[in-house]
């Protein structure tokens, strides 16, 4: 009888075992042994993406974890007046390049660095206005900026949220405090409460707490770090398992990048909240901006709803000169055989990039650039 029901326990839980196996094996051959580069494995086959260097100090960064080398760069050539460049993946990934490629933010900081002022760049793939705003408040304090480029882009009204990886500049008390000032800096607290929370393995952020919940997860965590290599590649594994969901959505729905993308209500509205935020601290700062909508690929009907798209730019357009910045539309910069094309997927024809251009259009965008800037700074001289 007991081998009976031992046999019957062991036949039911025989498929588990069998399918962890499985699940555990597929993780390990998914994961591989390298590191997955999220901002590439984002990016189709024919755009790549450049965050460049100067003397081997960082000048355009994707994650907090690069701002200290960041700013010793800034240091080490002497400290001048920052241009601080916020963006999306536009600024980082060229389409069609060679492994030389050059974005355009490593073309306008070599040419800025002739006229006294110092370029550095944080992008990152879909950022919102949200995040820019959250951004500029961590690093505002940081660095002597002047100057603000912030991009604007329709597609990215669409996004909201903080992604984890830069929430945690709200630990920052002096982050904090400027966030408390507004309502949508107070609602970004509150919606990220848990990465709010000071560091338990991190002095400088509060010190260690000790609730037996948190000590037992610190060790279990800390062991399983030591002997779990899926363990330690669980941030990897679940961002590719994100992307491929999406990519799996977009291949089942059949949608594409010109499929027409419409204007969603709440995170437009929010998003515009962010802007008049960053906008009037910079302000408040006595910081510039440029506002701008970026350029957008013309030579093939655009995937918007004609009226959206145009009553985006003139909102964006009002909320800028009513907080003091400047505004350019640069829609129209950069030429249709300069923008990218997307690769063919299962036997599909490959699309149109709306959204990343060849070098040559780096070099546009980099020339828009400094001529606004030089103009700027001309006028700075002149007051002094």
């Amino acid at each position: 009888m007991i081998d009976e029901s031992k046999s019957k326990a062991l036949q039911q839980i025989a498929p588990m075992i069998v399918a962890a196996i499985f699940a555990i094996a597929a993780l390990y051959a998914i994961a591989g042994n390298e590191k997955t580069d999220f901002d590439q494995f984002a990016l189709d086959e024919y755009t790549i993406s450049f965050f460049p260097e100067v003397d081997s100090y960082p000048i355009h960064v994707k994650s907090l974890d690069e701002i200290q080398e960041c700013l010793a760069g800034w240091a080490h050539r002497g400290r001048k007046p920052v241009v601080l460049w916020l963006g999306n993946s536009q600024l980082h990934a060229v389409n069609q390049a060679g492994p030389h490629g050059e974005p355009s933010s490593a073309k306008l900081h070599r040419r800025l660095q002739e006229i006294d002022l110092d370029l550095l760049t944080f992008s990152l793939p879909n950022a919102n206005l949200q995040e820019h705003y959250l951004l500029f408040e961590y690093l505002r304090g940081m660095m002597n900026i002047r100057t603000v480029l912030l991009p604007v882009v329709f597609d990215d009204m669409r996004e909201t949220g903080i992604r984890s990886e830069i929430s945690l500049a709200i630990r920052e008390p002096r982050v904090r405090k400027e966030l408390e000032t507004t309502a949508l800096g107070r609602q970004i607290i509150q919606m990220n409460a848990d990465a709010a929370k000071p560091d338990a393995d991190d002095p400088s952020l509060g010190g260690v707490r000790n609730t037996l919940q948190e000590v037992t997860e610190a060790a279990l965590n800390n062991w399983l770090d030591e002997h779990s290599t899926l363990w330690t590649m669980r941030k990897d594994l679940r961002g590719q398992f994100f992307t491929s969901l999406y990519k799996l959505r977009n291949l089942t729905l059949n949608i594409s990048s010109q499929s027409e993308r419409r204007l969603i209500p709440g995170r437009y509205s929010v998003n515009k909240e962010a802007m008049e935020a960053l906008l009037e601290s910079a302000s408040n700062h006595q910081m510039q901006v440029l506002t701008y909508v970026v350029p957008l690929r013309n030579d093939v009907k655009v995937p918007y709803d004609a009226k959206e798209y145009e009553k985006f730019k003139q909102e964006v357009s009002e909320i800028a000169v009513n907080n003091n910045a400047d505004f350019r539309d640069f829609e129209s910069l950069v030429p249709g055989e300069l923008w990218g094309q997307k690769a063919s997927i299962r036997g599909k024809e490959g699309g149109y990039d709306f959204m990343h251009f060849q070098e040559g259009g780096h070099e546009l965008l980099a020339r828009a650039m400094e001529q606004y800037l030089s103009g700027k700074q001309e006028k700075h001289k002149e007051n002094q």
